[in-house]
This record gives C-alpha cells, structure tokens and sequence, in this order.
C-alpha cells in the first residue's frame, strides 16, 4: 500500500497559474492528433480519388447469388431509365416495324395501333414488375424463378431461356454486321469487307462491355442513346419526303388475320428481357422507391421501341411500292436493312459512312445486356456453377453467340419470323405463374436463404407442367409459315397467330388450382 501511495504523490500534477502540466500535456497531444488525423484523412481522400480516376473497372464476378443489402451501391435512379431507353434505341425495333408491310401487307394506320398497343401492354409485367424484385429481394431473375418452378424443374425453362437469348444474340449481332458491312456499298466503295468480319467486330466490342458486369452496363447504356438519337434523326430528315402513307393503305389486303398476326408479332418482340428484368436493378438498396423504378423502366423501354417501330413502319410503306422509291427497295432486297440504311445515307458522303459506323456498334447497346443475361442462365444450369466466376459464362456464350452469328449471317430474316413466335410461346405462361405465385400464393414473401435449397423451394410442378402444357396447346393458333394450326386458320383466309393469347389463357385458368394442390400434397 505504500507503495500505490507514494506512487500516486509523484503523480500529483504541479500548478502553472490556471492550468497543470497534465492539462498543458493532454491539449498539445489532442492538438498533434488532430493534425496527424486530418493528414491522413486528406492523404486518404486523395489516394482514394486517384485510384478511381487512374483504376480500370473490374472483370465481373457477381453471378446468380443473393446481393446483400451492404453491396448493393447503385443509388442512381434514372440509370433505370436510361438502360432500357439505350437498349430499345437501335435498328431492331425499325426492322420489326417494316414486317407490316414486308411480311404482313397491312396498312399504316393499322401497323400504328398494332404497334401502340403491344407495346404498352406486353411491357407491363417485365418493365413495371419484374424490375422491382431485384432491388426489393437482392435476387437475380431465374433465381425468383426457383421460388415458382422449384430447384431442378427450373433446368428445363433456363435451357429454353438460354437458347432464346442465344437466338436474339445472334439476331441483334447479324444485324449489326450488316450496317457495318453496308458501308462497303456506300458511294461504290469496293473494299473486301466480309460479313463475318463485321460479326467479330460487333461481338469484341460487346464482350468489352459485358465482361465487367453490372456497373460497366449501366454507364455505357447511360450515354450511348444520345448519338444514336441523333443519327435517327437525321435518317428521319433524309427520307421523310420520300415516304407516302397513303400508297400502301391503298394496296394491301385488308385481312384481319394479318393484322392479328403482326400484333402478335410486335407483342412477341423482346420476350428475353422478361427472363433477365430483375437482373438491371439487383445492386439497387431494398429501400428504393419501387414505384419510381417501375415507372422509370417502363417508360424507358417502350418510348424508344414504339417511336422507332413506328418509324420502321413508315420506311416499310416506302419501298412497298415498286415504283415508289426503286433503290430503297432494290438496297433492301439486296442487303436488308443495313442495304436500306445506306441507300438513305448516300446523300452525306463521308458523314453517312461515320452514320452507318455509328448505327453498327449502336447494336452492342442490344448485345451486351443480353449476353449478360443469358450468362447468368448459363450460370444457374447446372449446380455448382454458381461458384465459377461469371465472367467466365460471359467469355462462352459471347464465343457461341459469334459462332452461330457466323453461321447465320445470310438468314436474318428468316431467323426473326421463325425465332421469335416459338420463344415466345413458353414466356406466356411463365410470366402468367410468376405473377400468380407473387401476388397469390407468396404475397411478396421470398426468403433469401432458401434461394439454393432444394428441400425448400417449391417442387415446381404445378408451374412446369402448366408451362409445357400451354406451350403444346399454343400450336392450336400458330400462323407461321411451316405450320398454321386449326384455331389459327378459322380466323381469316390467311390464319391468324394466336398461339401467345392461348398460352395466357391456359395458364391463367390452370395455373392457380394445380398450384393448390401441390401445396395441399406437399406442403410448399
């Protein structure tokens, strides 16, 4: 004890007026502290910010797991806009336009509300629903998938989806080569510039974007509708003064079926965003506004496509003639729509070529999010898959969808009329038994944990059944030129394609008691 005692009497602090030496002592440490702190903090600030600006972005591997709520950074809101708006910005929906005229021979007025109204509605439940699970659940879209099909039975759908995203790949990649490969056409210009050349460059420059994932897609769709915009433009001002809408309203079989049919077809457009839409918001907060999002990705996505369908639509009126613009129709028959674009652009010279340079790698603005998504299905195919980085599925199906580009570089045509109503024909019911599974039996329940777990997810066969189920019963109304089932062909002379309505009708009615009774049996 004597020993504390004295102790503490050493300690005792001498006087210096008003202050003491331990108070002197402590100020001048907290004085030193703070400056030391405050150095670091402006070292650190600054290191941080030049390794921002010097850094290069990451090679995706963020794949089908749950996103946690602290990783989840994306706090940008518009970027929900501005995707869609530069993914539907290119010469997909224009080319879909045409097909009223091209294939369908209806008139302008009756393409336009065609157009309008397929639009608006088959936008609804991919733009304005599916889009809020990713920042509300963390969950990428095939994985919400699971929670209605079950683990394995989910297989099956992902292999349909994968060959559906493969399949527009290729579309969206042909057509791009195609605007690239024109330019050799252009002004007489003779250079040795093959079309599977063209594909390479289109398929580089999309796996550049997609292989740094989430965050590198949204910055590059941020921008990248701005100068395609403004070329679409300038093709509106060098070829409206040659378009007669009132010439094709007077030389086309009025055929409701046809009219139908094309309604069906611009319904049909796009069926793979429905598969991925969850995808694009999946690093958003849990807490974002959800109305905002749906709003933001539904207008976003319908403003550019029934702008530039419409559009599509009035260039078709414009070469249905033969003596109403010969060379348009000439280009077109010739090379498709990469022909048509630089029969138009011929007038600018030099400036058309950058115009059809411009128009070709506007197509990676369609490629890169689709070989993303279809990456991601990839990843969840097979168990275990989900542990390989997702760059590397990137790398994969970038390489197929070239190949098959390769393959297909001279059937753009017949790749869209064929490819387009038999994808669509399983994304009835699958949009019907996720939207009845939400809003029914789920009630926006999705328990995180389960996400992989095959004892607890749902069986899946209720929805799986009921999917192939409509898929079969679709042919009743299929119009398509190697089939015309019996529902299809009582509709007019020409058939009608009927086959997606028949898939939502099935599924609505079936779906919902087989569902029941597969949780009565078997309990989730």
């Amino acid at each position: 004890m004597t020993n504390h005692l004295i102790l503490i009497e050493k300690e005792q602090p001498v006087n210096l007026g008003d202050q003491t030496l331990f108070e002197e002592d402590a100020r001048n440490k907290t004085k030193a502290d703070h400056v030391d702190s405050s150095i670091t903090t402006s070292i650190s600030k600054k290191s941080i910010k030049e390794r921002r600006f010097f850094s290069l972005p990451k090679v995706e591997r963020q794949g089908i797991q749950p996103v946690p709520e602290d990783e989840r950074p994306h706090t940008r809101k518009v970027d929900n806009f501005t995707l869609w708006f530069s993914i539907n910005t290119n010469w997909i929906p224009l080319s879909l336009g045409m097909l009223a005229t091209q294939i369908y021979h209806i008139n302008f007025w009756q393409g336009l509300v065609c157009i309008i109204l397929a639009n608006m509605i088959v936008a609804i439940p991919g733009k304005s629903i599916f889009t809020t699970f990713g920042s509300q659940y963390g969950l990428r879209q095939i994985v919400i998938t699971r929670y209605s099909y079950g683990l394995i039975p989910c297989h099956i759908l992902t292999s349909l989806n994968i060959i559906a995203f493969i399949g527009w790949g290729v579309i969206d990649t042909i057509l791009g080569a195609q605007l690239l490969a024109s330019i050799q056409l252009h002004n007489n210009v003779t250079v040795n510039f093959p079309l599977w050349v063209a594909v390479l460059v289109i398929i580089v420059g999309t796996l550049v974007i997609t292989i740094f994932g989430y965050h590198m897609l949204h910055f590059f769709e941020r921008w990248t509708w701005l100068p395609l915009w403004i070329m679409f433009f300038i093709i509106l001002g060098l070829s409206v003064h040659h378009i007669d809408l009132s010439a094709t309203s007077s030389n086309t079989a009025e055929d409701i079926g046809d009219v139908i049919s094309f309604f069906t077809t611009m319904a049909s457009a796009f069926p793979i965003w429905v598969q991925c839409a969850a995808d694009f918001t999946v690093k958003q907060p849990a807490n974002s506004n959800r109305l905002l999002i749906a709003v933001l990705n539904y207008f976003g996505a319908i403003i550019p496509t029934i702008l530039l369908e419409i559009f599509g639509l009035a260039l078709g009126t414009a070469i249905a003639e033969p003596t109403q613009n010969p060379t348009w129709e000439a280009a077109y028959d010739s090379d498709n729509v990469g022909g048509l674009a630089a029969a138009i652009l011929e007038p600018l010279s030099g400036f058309g070529k950058f115009c059809l340079v411009l128009s070709a790698f506007g197509m990676i603005v369609h490629v890169a999010p689709n070989s993303y998504g279809c990456a991601l299905q990839v990843q969840s195919l097979v168990p275990g898959f989900y542990k390989i980085p997702i760059w590397i599925f990137i790398l994969v199906v970038t390489t197929i969808i070239a190949v098959a580009s390769i393959a297909g570089s001279e059937n753009l045509a017949s790749i869209i009329q064929t490819v387009l109503p038999l994808q669509v024909y399983y994304i009835g019911p699958y949009v019907t038994v996720l939207l009845v599974e939400h809003y029914v039996f789920r009630r926006g329940h999705y328990p995180v944990e389960i996400w992989n777990s095959r004892k607890e997810l749902p069986i899946g066969l209720a929805a799986t059944f009921i999917t192939m189920g409509a898929y079969g019963i679709a042919f009743l109304g299929a119009n398509q030129s190697w089939f015309s089932g019996p529902a299809a062909k009582h509709i007019s002379d020409h058939g009608g394609e009927i086959g997606l309505w028949i898939t939502f009708v099935f599924a609505v009615f079936f779906y919902p008691p087989a569902r029941y009774i597969e949780k009565r049996i078997f309990g989730r």
